[in-house]
């Protein structure tokens, strides 16, 4: 038995009742990682559990039954199973050769979604059951996402396997037919022929160009994968197999968000200071999140994105929405957190006790605690001494600048080079882990373009960036043009002046990132001029523009 388990089922537990029948007539396996079972009865003809979902905490009963044919064994069983009924306290279930599946009225409450499918019994005496639970919506459509990938494969192996081949010989072909046509400018069937050849290398470029992005951003998140090798749980025990690492987790975060606090009540005089939502207001926050909402939203999203980590696109999404929305926007629904939060006052006691007053009155109304493990205070121009009294007040942990939000560097005063050598490093690992040894120059114009100059343009629409920083930036994509690599010591086939002028006159329309740096900031400036409708544009007019024009 132990080494039919273990060949067949190594990530699962097992148990059977091979105690009271020599051959072991019933088998119990469950994934420990899933489920905590602790078996409370064994018989002959049973065995008698208790289950609890490590996930989502739900408790309930299961009994495997495997009948002798003989009644008076029969009625032995009925018996038991009798008073095993008066021990179950919450959701029952028990199932075996006896093609049905009993539940209590608590396990139809609990489960009011499950389903049980009987399979032909083919050459066995009974059928086989598999009881169907709708768990939580997220789970569903990753579930769905993950059969679908083998399908997915199959079509992309099919349809794009030599699309970079395919490119470059219809190119070869269209170049060949206008060499012809060059010297014979007025025959009819090469006008035709290069107008047909040139429509279907637009739709190559087009699919190859598509193909080069996604098969880059998926690898890049290949690439980076993150696994939890060990973690030091609550006790401060460190755990280092997969279920301890699942549970000191599990437990970490119930503690943090599980917990039941009462709430006071904002006091009158503290709401009437400031302008108070009218009562629409309050209703539209209140409404729930509608299926237009939430497809408006996928489809305000360019569908060059970089996939998630299930690797499929905003663009996948938006072409089967009429198959897939549903179960999209019932899974967002299901899933709303909240994220960081930056806060800013003066350098004295008095700031801040005041925001650590508001921090208490919010935490009173709404239920909502501060993570104190991720508390972090940064001082800018205070003297030593107030900080100390300010941290010993707090009991805040003082962080240094810069520090990261959003995945960039802020601190007080402008970037300089180092503070930007993350940019530039993380350029680098994207060329190395591209496999960029295999990509013709069409590829790497496409990554240049969609992956490297996407890192390039989030900081650069943050805050200028130091021109030394700039000029590494255009070396590092020169280099990854000609050379595949973030080094290049030879003299460029081409100028990067060249380069860099648009598609449109012919040239290869590479972004050129000092340009590229002071147009996203002179559309920020364009902004704070034109008061837009942001709130940090609103923040920064009312504060230190005071109003004016």
């Amino acid at each position: 038995m132990h080494n039919i388990s273990s060949s067949m089922l190594e990530s699962c537990s097992v148990t059977t009742n091979s105690r009271y029948h020599k051959g072991g007539r019933v088998w119990m396996l469950w994934k420990p990682s899933l489920f905590d079972v602790q078996v409370q009865a064994h018989d002959a003809q049973f065995i008698h559990a208790s289950v609890t979902s490590r996930i989502t905490q739900l408790h309930f009963y299961m009994t495997i039954i495997y009948a002798f044919n003989d009644g008076k064994d029969r009625k032995d069983l009925w018996q038991k199973l009798e008073h095993i009924q008066t021990q179950c306290q919450g959701p029952w279930a028990w199932a075996g050769d006896l093609t049905l599946f009993l539940i209590n009225q608590e396990w139809g409450t609990q489960f009011h979604d499950m389903t049980a499918h009987f399979h032909p019994a083919g050459l066995f005496d009974h059928s086989p059951c598999i009881q169907e639970i709708r768990g939580h919506k997220t789970f569903s459509v990753v579930k769905k996402l993950k059969a679908l990938k083998p399908v997915m494969k199959g079509i992309n192996k099919e349809c794009f396997s030599g699309i970079e081949n395919a490119t470059e010989m219809a190119e070869e072909e269209l170049y060949d037919v206008q060499m012809h046509l060059g010297q014979d400018p007025q025959n009819p069937d090469l006008i035709q022929k290069e107008l047909s050849l040139s429509e279907s290398l637009r739709s190559l470029v087009e699919a190859r160009d598509s193909f080069l992005l996604q098969k880059a951003k998926i690898r890049w998140k290949r690439c980076n994968k993150n696994k939890v090798i060990q973690i030091e749980d609550q006790e401060g025990n460190i755990c280092h197999d997969s279920q301890g690492i699942q549970t000191a987790f599990l437990e970490y975060y119930q503690n943090l968000l599980g917990s039941h606090k009462d709430t006071e009540m904002v006091r009158e005089p503290v709401i009437n200071t400031r302008n108070c939502y009218t009562q629409a207001h309050v209703d539209i926050l209140n409404s729930p999140v509608t299926k237009h909402e939430i497809k408006q939203i996928f489809f305000n999203t360019p569908i060059d994105k970089s996939p998630g980590p299930d690797g499929f696109t905003c663009g996948f999404f938006k072409d089967s929405w009429e198959v897939v929305g549903d179960d999209i926007c019932a899974a967002i629904k299901d899933f709303f957190h909240t994220d960081d939060l930056l806060k800013f006052c003066k350098g004295n006691a008095h700031s801040i006790m005041l925001l650590i007053r508001a921090f208490s009155s919010f935490s009173k109304a709404s239920g909502l605690v501060m993570n104190n493990t991720k508390l972090e205070v940064y001082f800018n121009g205070v003297a030593q001494e107030l900080k100390n009294d300010i941290q010993q007040v707090t009991g805040f942990v003082k962080g240094s600048m810069p520090f990261r939000y959003l995945g960039v560097p802020i601190q007080a005063g402008k970037l300089n080079k180092k503070e930007c050598n993350i940019l530039t490093e993380k350029m680098v690992n994207r060329i190395r882990s591209l496999g960029a040894k295999k990509l013709s120059y069409a590829g790497r114009i496409v990554l240049i373009n969609s992956v490297l100059n996407t890192l390039y343009s989030y900081w650069a629409g943050i805050f200028p960036i130091p021109k030394a920083v700039v000029k590494r930036i255009e070396a590092i994509c020169r280099n990854f043009l000609w050379d595949r690599s973030s080094n290049y010591h030879r003299v460029p086939l081409v100028s990067w002046d060249t380069v860099t002028l648009p598609k449109e006159g012919g040239d290869l329309g590479i972004k050129r990132a000092e340009n590229w740096n002071v147009a996203i900031v002179a559309k920020l400036v364009d902004w704070i001029y034109g008061k837009a409708d942001r709130l940090w544009i609103r923040w920064n007019n009312q504060i230190y523009l005071k109003n004016g024009d």
